[in-house]
């Protein structure tokens, strides 16, 4: 292994070490062992991995002409409507808003018995 790889490796551990703390604010201090607790310490490590990845891939596009931002911006724009739309129709009478989740009650009432109590 290289310097630099050793370097990224180190890196991205520090990075992921935030997944605990993460966690720990959605589901509570006192149930570290619990499933849902290491699915969302799990989920939380993936995002921040992910995150780093997609800024690196975006900063070098864009550095080397690939793409403007602006371009990209616009993209974004297109793409996060379309996800939107899809996560939408997954969860019928439920309806994402500037000011957060909108719960159409009747629309929604089927969908809402899904969820875990």
């Amino acid at each position: 292994m290289t310097n630099l790889e050793t370097a990224v490796m180190k890196s991205m551990e520090r990075l992921c070490k935030w997944r605990v703390i993460l966690a720990s604010w959605q589901c509570g201090m006192n149930n570290h062992d619990s499933p849902e607790f290491k699915a969302v310490e799990d989920h939380r490590e993936l995002t921040l991995l992910m995150r780093a990845e997609l800024n690196a891939i975006v900063r070098l596009l864009t550095d080397k002409g690939f793409f403007t931002i602006e371009e990209w911006q616009r993209q974004m724009l297109e793409e996060s409507g379309h996800l939107n739309k899809a996560i939408e129709g997954k969860f019928p009478g439920l309806v994402a808003s500037d000011n957060g989740v909108i719960v159409k009650t009747i629309e929604a009432e089927e969908t809402m018995k899904t969820f875990k109590q």
